[in-house]
């Protein structure tokens, strides 16, 4: 695995900016209009980084032991 790889991987990692904005959000530090802005984004990288990281790997697989 390179470096790139593993960087698409992690990419998706939408839980800590959920529970986050949902901690924000219930203590009223950001309003219902952020926490929609946060969720999508969270939603929209996660599909992102999985079809990048399919293609990413595409090429790999016929190679590898």
């Amino acid at each position: 695995m390179e470096r790139g790889e593993l960087g698409i991987g992690i990419m998706s990692r939408g839980e800590v900016a959920l529970i986050m904005s949902g901690i924000s959000v219930t203590s009223g530090t950001i309003g219902q209009d952020l926490f929609g802005v946060t969720v999508m984004m969270t939603i929209i990288t996660t599909v992102i980084a999985s079809i990048i990281l399919i293609r990413a790997f595409k090429n790999k697989l016929s190679g590898s032991k």
